[in-house]
Formats: structure tokens, sequence, C-alpha cells
């Protein structure tokens, strides 16, 4: 398959569930230290049929990042879809969407950061990502 991606493959040190065992998740303020990636896998792209050309998606996730640096508690917040330079809409998007969110999930809940600092503490945060999906032959818009 011609998809462009920058896989990084390194393994975890830790075995994460997807559930949060923190006791209070915040969300950052403007003195916090966000979390920073430190390791970053990349999702599949779906396999659809070869007559599906250019497709690409941008997929927003919410999670917990917590006090060890582990993802979890992942959940889509929106999926954008298209082929080419059209954004996919309706029936047609929601096709595409699942299959696109679910690999993004999966892929999610293998990163690992520098948690978040709050006083110098570091603290369990909500963090806000960004997922995206692009084959050789497709780009997303901006």
């Amino acid at each position: 398959m011609n998809y462009l991606f920058a896989i990084v493959l390194l393994l975890a040190t830790q075995d994460y569930t997807g559930k949060s065992t923190c006791a209070e998740v915040v969300y950052p303020t403007a003195g916090d230290q966000l979390p920073r990636v430190r390791r970053k896998v990349e999702p599949e792209f779906p396999a659809y049929p070869k007559d599906v050309r250019k497709v690409w998606a941008k997929i927003i996730m919410e999670a917990t990042v917590d006090t060890e640096g582990g993802v979890a508690d992942v959940k889509t917040l929106s999926c954008k879809v298209g082929k080419g330079e059209k954004t996919l809409e309706g029936e047609e998007a929601q096709r595409y969407c699942p299959q696109f969110s679910i690999n993004a999930e999966n892929a999610v809940t293998q990163w690992l950061y520098e948690p978040a600092l709050r006083g110098g503490k570091a603290v369990c945060v909500h963090y806000t990502m960004r997922v995206d999906f692009v084959s050789t032959t497709g780009r997303p818009t901006r």
C-alpha cells in the first residue's frame, strides 16, 4: 500500500488498559506545562476498495493523559473526511468516519507523553489531539 505515514514503532514500557486510573482529571490552565509527545504510533489506514482514491480524514479526539504519560478514556469529538479536494458530508461521510475513528483511537491509546505539570507536579489532564490520515494520492484541505 502506498500511504504516507511516518511510522514510529517504539515499544511501551507500560501496559495501558485504555481506562484512566486517575483520581482527579483536570483541564489544563494557563500556568500548566502541557503534555509533550514522547512516542507516537501512526494509525492504520482503513482498507477501502481500490476504486476509492485520494481519501483523507482528520479526527479530533479527547483523552486523559495520566501522571505517567499514558493515554486513556479516548473518545472521538469530530471526524472530517474527504476525497481529494472535496469534503464528504452526509451518508458518504458516515460510511468512512467509523473506521477512521476506530483506527485513530487504537493508535492514540499507544501514544506516550511527558505528563502535564501543574506547579511542578505531574497531573492527569483532559487533552485534545488530532489524527490525520492521508493517502499518497490525496491530501487534506486546510
